[in-house]
């Protein structure tokens, strides 16, 4: 039998009304293209639906139907029930259908672990069972599925390894094992190192692995994925440096690194990934200079170092980030001047210079921000008066606290 589960989606979202249940059914019946079985025979209008074949109504609802068992449907090529409130295990028999191309059990209730036979779905290609009570191991056996490219797996309660066999799915070209945790009593998550077996995913172009355990560094195979547009690994114990390889990754237009050990300075190489419109280094250990390649070549929305050590030699030229709209450099040890250049950052929103060693006055190149929501310079060496520009700007948040400013204050 081949169909749609767009039926079983509707199904799944009827009203009070059994009328409803019935009419639901046989959508399903009328989306089904071949039935060499007879299997629905059953299911006309002549027949309570109640009775029809591999239907089973409530006990307490006894005009509702409460189950659909078919059985052998092994012509299935797409199972979609997203976005309900199923649970219970994932049956063992979702490895019987040798032709099954697309799984979406996304947002339901479904527990236990991930059956090792799905691995005989050879046809798979979609795979997503994102936000679910799914614990255990993730099985090696998934890397038998060559054909898969996309893979979803986020918020569960997985723990274990990522296995080194996803290497084996050179067709995936998104992989999600995001936020796989739990948050009650306990957090299982995903733990160990990332294998550099991972560099064999050719056509990768997501890779989310962030809010886990995972620990030690960034394998040098990560350079090979050329076709990579978006890196999440924030949230993890990631150690070591940036490897250089990432100048390799010149589609890369997201780069989320925030939140973990990583140290050492700040690769000029990322300078080459001329796309990227959001990096995000955040509460880290990094420390030296800010490259000036980065500032120069990328075309940067969203740029946070916040939270680590990072010095500067020389003065920072922001002029080419005219897109560039939230920018927090704070908690560093950055010294000096307020850098001019950022009056040429028209499109900012949101400017964060807190907890670093600026000094002298707050540069009058900032009243072309015009707009210009947020603005944080406290815990600063800064010095002389409030500009008076800053009561044309249509701040919401303003904090110039902790420095040695002087004279009156603006008029609201």
């Amino acid at each position: 039998i081949i169909f749609s589960c767009l039926a079983l989606h509707t199904l799944s979202t009827f009203s009070s009304n059994n009328q409803t249940d019935f009419l639901s059914l046989l959508a399903m019946k009328k989306a089904i293209d071949v039935d060499p079985n007879g299997a629905l025979n059953s299911w006309n209008r002549t027949t309570n639906f109640c009775r029809w074949n591999g239907t089973t109504c409530g006990r307490m609802h006894p005009d509702r139907v409460v189950a659909i068992n078919l059985g052998n449907l092994s012509f299935l090529r797409i199972i979609s029930l997203g976005n309900n409130s199923f649970s219970g295990r994932i049956p063992l028999e979702i490895g019987l259908l040798r032709r099954l191309e697309y799984i979406e059990f996304s947002n339901n209730s479904f527990f236990g672990s991930i059956p090792k036979n799905m691995s005989q779905c050879k046809s798979l290609v979609y795979i997503n069972l994102i936000n679910n009570n799914l614990s255990g191991n993730i099985p090696p056996e998934i890397g038998l599925l060559y054909n898969l490219q996309s893979l979803y797996l986020g918020k569960n309660i997985f723990s274990g390894h990522i296995p080194q066999t996803i290497g084996n799915l050179t067709s995936l070209g998104a992989i999600s094992l995001s936020h796989l945790e739990k948050l009650g009593i306990y957090l299982t998550q995903i733990v160990g190192k990332i294998h550099s077996e991972i560099g064999g995913l050719l056509g990768l172009k997501h890779l989310r692995l962030s809010n886990n355990n995972l620990e030690g560094p960034i394998p040098l195979s990560i350079g090979r994925l050329f076709n990579l547009h978006i890196l999440e690994l924030g949230g993890n114990r990631l150690t070591s440096r940036i490897p250089p390889v990432f100048g390799n990754l010149t589609l890369l237009y997201s780069i989320s690194l925030e939140r973990n050990n990583f140290s050492g300075t700040i690769p000029t190489s990322l300078a080459n990934c001329t796309n990227m419109k959001m990096l995000d280094l955040s509460v880290n250990n990094f420390d030296g200079p800010i490259p000036q390649e980065i500032l120069i070549s990328t075309v940067c929305i969203f740029l946070d170092l916040s939270h680590n050590a990072l010095t500067n030699s020389i003065q920072l030229e922001f002029g080419s980030l005219r897109n560039l709209e939230e920018l927090d450099l704070s908690n560093n040890k950055l010294s000096g001047l307020i850098p001019r250049s950022l009056g040429t950052c028209v499109s900012l929103e949101g400017l964060y210079l807190y907890d670093n060693l600026f000094e002298g006055q707050i540069p009058n190149e900032l009243s072309s921000l015009m707009g210009l929501t947020d603005l944080d310079l406290s815990r600063n060496n800064l010095s002389g008066s409030i500009p008076s520009f800053l009561g044309d700007l249509d701040l919401q948040n303003l904090n110039l606290s902790f420095n040695s400013f002087q004279g009156r204050l603006l008029e609201c």
